[in-house]
């Protein structure tokens, strides 16, 4: 009985073993699917975080290109309007040149004007003069002429 002993304790050994096997193999399995699992988690992950990345990546070009745009057309409205009032201030200042020669000429030809003016009334009072004084002797000698037919 002892050997029958011996056996039994020997397959129950065994069988303990074999029950330990399969244990070790279950939980290998478990332990290989979850660290399978966290692997593709942390793929899944990364390729979530990469997705991301790249969108965002993405967005950045796409804003620096807009802001880029923004500013090329910024500049342009803001050389476009220099020019603008660079050409109309030119012009005005051409305007102004030119109205200020005529303004001087009309005010040369209006002084000349009175010039003259001034010269013709003078030569037009010396005659009005002349010819008082002239009426003047003609009626001084016209009374004296009747003054000493009456007396």
């Amino acid at each position: 009985m002892k050997s029958d002993g011996k056996a039994l304790s020997l397959y129950e050994a065994r069988a303990e073993i074999a029950f330990l096997k399969k244990t070790i193999d279950a939980m290998r399995g478990e332990l290989e699917a979850a660290h399978f699992d966290k692997s593709r988690a942390v793929k899944d992950a990364i390729n979530s975080s990469n997705a991301e990345t790249r969108e965002v990546k993405a967005t950045v070009v796409k804003l620096r290109q807009e802001l880029e745009e923004a500013e090329e057309r910024y500049e342009k409205c803001y050389k476009d309007a220099l020019f603008k009032y660079s050409e109309e201030l030119n012009l005005l200042k051409s305007t102004i040149a030119s109205l200020r020669v005529e303004f001087e000429g009309q005010g040369a030809r209006h002084s000349k004007e009175l010039d003259e003016a001034d010269a013709s009334f003078k030569v037009e009072r010396l005659q009005l003069q002349a010819m008082i004084k002239s009426l003047r002797g003609e009626l001084e000698a016209e009374i004296a002429k009747r003054g000493g037919k009456e007396t």
